[in-house]
């Protein structure tokens, strides 16, 4: 058996700082905290120091966590224990050598334990593996390690020798002494089970590459002792090896820990389909482990996989791949094995943290890589869903015909009411019908919006302060959705503010979002964004019962910040949720209507083939459909990309069959979704490396044809646009708006009021067209002919337009997110009547 030996450094012991609060502590007898004794720990196995590697840490609380845990498993209340180290990412695994029915050596031999010494995290490095060790050689070292502290606290201060915590060190350091003179652990060799994957000897019977692996399960590892809930690394550490089968041949990369390189193999893909997402060439990467080097590079149209052992001269392994798919198909293909290879040999590694990480990544990679073989649907029958849609907006103004202003020349605003109430939450107030429903943190209430007199109020609000962020979504007439982040949603009647009912969906990240779909202004279902990550969906709730009507649940997971943008086209939900695909649902029963994807081609759905004329999606343009689509008559425009990264190409789809019109590239990264205005698809971006001013991209929609680009300053900083007519009005935080003719891309004018400060620009800058003028929220409310741009009111005595509505009579509604909200009435205007 192996020698073993603990050092403790004892440079703490001339630190002032430390030493001077330790006497302040003990002279005040006040507890002193022993996680500020830093110093280093030298393990000794066999001579060398394998804990040299190691940071300074809090070695007063590590040498405690050792007795302990050497107490546990001397007394036979433990068979398994994991020593964290404080400061550095280094664990110490004792384990008593042997299981299942203990049988004693011959000739009294002592009692034994295994010795593993690791760095975990994403790159693990094994110092230490399963090393034999006396168990009385433990327990006395760290017994002698921790007297020697014990006294060197004690030096410092005499009254220290009846801290606690120096009390409990001296006791422990007894009690395993103590134990281990008694301790009946013995050493049983149970032989191994072999574990592989099924197509080890064979392949898997089609071309290209594949990936497989054997090894061996003992009670050392795999097969040993199980610690539930927690994350065990050593457990997983099982020997084998994993060969690459290519071309019919199977090599083998040498001994090593499969799971660890299915781990690092795993990087790898995701690795390669980020690259792939982004229209790129994923860059050479190495990784290590355990000696084992595994590299990725690009070559050509395809990639290298690479392993060769290190301080090898054998010829390293090369598997040459299609591309980051294959690649992400063999790995899959691997971890599925390793997966149900340790289930099967050991059912208790269920609830080891560190396996339920991998089957996680794994699920993750695997969804990854089924969204880039999805093939697009398309829809041959698409007249039946060809129905009028009401105009998609947040709030349902009243019943009245709108105003018409005819050319107006001058308007003046008076102010009719004004309300300030703390807390104020305009994300959730919403104009509906001929009321105001206004969120406080205290309460919710209507208020009426001629008067501003208050029809009903709900204290406290149907979602409490402390149920996260919380949003309201208007159901046409019938009542008002409030629904929070943690999964709980209310209907409420808007002529009494009672509630209806109320239902729970699954927890999500961030404010929630939602959209009230159905026929005419009478929506039948409230549709919501509910979950996280792998989990994320969307699930439709009946307007009447809040009954669960259907689920569509996202291909992948996505990034934290994903969620699911939406936009209506006729009866179809026309759906971007962050991977590579975007879809149209059936917003009646949830099916699939339609998909697109980057991968082009067809599922075989019943009716006549599509045109073989018809454009496929070029392979280089592809990317995560992230950015709100946008939808107008029967096309829709939708960006694959995302902001801030290069790479990104829009796409003209036929709104109710999905097939592809045409797909062109962007210059530099989009800003925000796209823009329909007649015949032109508009797109803003901007150069991520800040090269390149922000600008906009025209683009023909009956050709793909470019048109135009013209430079914006200031798009980078938040901006929102309006289609009227045949030019694009743009609002530009910081107080510049202008029109631009979308054929050409000339200016037909343009407003200048002068910079804001940055705490006047509004939260929402989209503009509003209402009765033949163009209202537009700066640092006050600028109402401007669309023709000409010419300012006929300014609306100075109002707060700051972090909300902005306009009903039918253009009466103005703005809220600022200071807590003031006020109404103005439209008390005269000047125009030309033809």
């Amino acid at each position: 058996m192996s020698g073993f030996q603990i050092i403790l450094g004892e440079r703490w012991s001339r630190d002032r700082a430390i030493v001077e609060e330790m006497r302040a502590g003990a002279a005040g007898g006040t507890a002193f905290d022993f996680t500020h004794v830093l110093d280093v720990m030298d393990i000794f196995i066999d001579g060398a120091n394998v804990g040299a590697v190691a940071s300074a840490d809090a070695i007063a609380c590590l040498t405690r966590d050792l007795l302990g845990a050497l107490a546990q498993i001397a007394a036979g209340r433990a068979r398994k224990a994991i020593v964290t180290f404080y400061e550095s990412p280094f664990e110490l695994v004792l384990q008593a050598a042997g299981g299942g029915q203990p049988r004693r050596r011959s000739g009294g031999a002592a009692a034994a334990v295994l010795v593993t010494f690791l760095r975990g995290g994403p790159s693990p490095d094994v110092l230490v593996h399963n090393r034999e060790v006396h168990l009385t050689d433990v327990a006395r070292a760290a017994a002698a390690a921790a007297r020697r502290l014990a006294g060197q606290i004690v030096r410092v201060h005499r009254s220290l020798a009846s801290d606690a915590f120096v009390l409990d060190l001296r006791r422990l350091a007894d009690e395993v002494s103590s134990a281990v003179r008694g301790a009946s652990l013995a050493i049983v060799d149970a032989a191994p089970v072999a574990i592989e994957s099924r197509d080890w000897d064979r392949g898997v019977g089609r071309r290209g590459v594949s990936l497989a692996f054997r090894a061996e399960a003992c009670r050392h590892d795999l097969l040993g002792p199980v610690l539930p809930d927690r994350a065990d690394l050593s457990a997983l550490l099982f020997r084998g090896e994993v060969a690459v089968w290519a071309g019919g041949r199977r090599r083998s990369l040498g001994r090593c820990y499969p799971f660890l390189v299915c781990e690092r193999l795993l990087g790898l893909s995701r690795h390669a389909l980020e690259a792939h997402d982004g229209g790129c060439a994923p860059g050479s990467l190495r990784v290590q482990c355990d000696g084992l080097l595994l590299g990725l590079r690009p070559e050509g149209e395809g990639l290298v996989l690479t392993a060769a052992q290190r301080g090898d001269d054998v010829e390293p392994v090369q598997a040459p791949l299609a591309g980051a798919a294959e690649l992400a198909e063999a790995v899959v293909d691997l971890a599925a094995e390793i997966r149900r290879s340790v289930l099967a040999a050991a059912p208790g590694q269920k609830g080891n943290l560190r396996f339920d990480a991998f089957c996680s990544d794994l699920r993750f990679v695997d969804a990854w890589r089924r969204d880039l073989h999805a093939k697009a649907i398309v829809n041959r029958d698409p007249d039946p869903y060809r129905v009028v849609a009401p105009e998609a907006t947040d709030d349902a103004g009243g019943d009245g015909a709108p105003l018409l202003l005819g050319e107006p020349r001058r308007m003046r605003y008076a102010q009719r009411w004004h309300l300030e109430a703390e807390g104020l939450d305009l994300f959730s107030t919403f104009l509906c019908g001929d009321r105001l429903v206004v969120s406080t943190a205290e309460a919710l209430l209507a208020v009426d919006r001629d008067s501003g007199e208050v029809i009903w109020r709900l204290s406290p609000q149907p979602l409490p302060a402390d149920a996260g962020s919380a949003a309201s979504i208007a159901a046409g007439s019938r009542g008002l959705a409030r629904a929070s982040a943690d999964g709980r949603v209310v209907m409420l009647d808007l002529s009494t503010g009672a509630q209806v009912w109320s239902a729970r969906v699954q927890p999500r990240v961030g404010r929630p979002a939602g959209i009230a779909v159905g026929p005419g202004r009478t929506p039948r279902l409230l549709v919501l964004a509910e979950g996280t990550g792998p989990g994320r969906r969307l699930v439709a709730l009946d307007v009447h019962t809040g009954e669960q009507r259907w689920r569509f649940s996202a291909r992948r997971g996505g990034a934290p910040g994903d969620g699911f943008e939406f936009v209506r086209a006729g009866r179809l939900l026309v759906v971007a949720c962050g991977d590579a695909s975007i879809y149209a649902i059936d917003s009646d029963i949830g099916a699939v209507v339609w998909r697109f994807g980057g991968a082009g081609g067809d599922l075989g759905r019943a009716g006549p083939r599509p045109d073989p004329r018809a454009p496929t999606p070029d392979p280089r343009l592809r990317g995560r459909f992230v950015l709100r689509p946008v939808c107008e008559r029967d096309r829709i425009a939708a960006v694959a990309g995302e902001p801030g990264r290069r790479g990104a190409s829009l796409h003209l789809l036929d709104a109710f069959t999905g097939g592809l019109l045409w797909s062109r590239p962007l210059p530099g990264a989009p800003l925000a979704g796209p823009a329909l205005c007649g015949n032109v698809a508009l797109v803003a971006t901007c150069d991520p490396g800040g090269a390149g001013r922000p600008g906009i991209t025209a683009i023909e929609t009956a050709t793909g044809v470019p048109l135009w680009r013209r430079t914006v300053p200031g798009l980078d900083r938040g901006f929102a646009w309006l289609p009227v007519d045949d030019r694009i009005v743009v609002n530009v935080a910081g107080g510049h708006a202008v029109a631009l003719h979308a054929p050409t891309g000339d200016v037909a004018w343009e407003m200048r009021p002068g910079l804001d400060s940055p705490r006047d620009v509004p939260a929402r800058l989209e503009p509003v067209l209402r009765g033949g003028a163009l209202f537009l929220p700066a640092a006050a409310v600028h109402v401007v002919r669309p023709d000409d741009g010419e300012v006929i009111h300014r609306l100075d005595d109002g707060p700051v337009p972090d909300y902005l509505r306009v009903d039918e009579r253009c009466h103005l509604y703005v809220g600022e997110h200071s807590g003031h909200m006020s109404a103005f009435d439209l008390v005269a205007r000047l125009a030309v009547v033809k």
